[in-house]
């Protein structure tokens, strides 16, 4: 019938369908992995490690900072630069297997790491640190963040 409108004609966006921004059958992109779901998981994985890396990274650099200027300003930061990294990575601890040694594991080296925090901090504000002492502390702070990661 010569009056009717087709399907295609309504929506010329439809891929392969009249045209888009970049010309004829680009309205849409073709979705490479599927489903919303597979897109997903796909980019939550892909972000996990990234964010991790740059929650040590922010670490690091506040942990130079505190080495440079000893100061309680400096302390609090770099305790809140730990905070941020514990908390990306509690999703992580939180899924995996419920095994009794990793829980017991994990409470382990959270102990160690909030007494290296308290022990790095009383030093600090009483005026005891040395800049070797600081060092030291802050390596063994973050050799026991990395252990968490294990």
């Amino acid at each position: 019938m010569p009056g009717m409108i087709r399907i295609g004609e309504m929506f010329p966006n439809e891929p392969g369908k009249g045209l888009g921004p970049l010309g004829p059958g680009s309205a849409r992109a073709a979705n490479p992995l599927g489903t919303f779901a597979q897109q997903f998981e796909a980019t939550r994985s892909a972000q996990q490690p990234q964010s991790v890396e740059a929650f040590i990274a922010d670490v690091d650099t506040q942990a130079k900072l505190l080495l440079k200027s000893p100061t309680p300003a400096h302390v609090a930061h770099f305790r809140d630069a730990i905070r941020r990294f514990l908390k990306s990575i509690n999703d992580k601890l939180g899924k995996m297997e419920k095994r009794t040694d990793r829980r017991n594991r994990t409470l382990l080296i959270l102990k160690q790491l909030d007494d290296k925090l308290a022990a790095l901090t009383d030093s600090i504000l009483n005026g005891q640190a040395q800049a070797i002492d600081i060092a030291a502390s802050i390596n063994e702070i973050r050799g026991l963040l990395l252990d968490l990661l294990i």
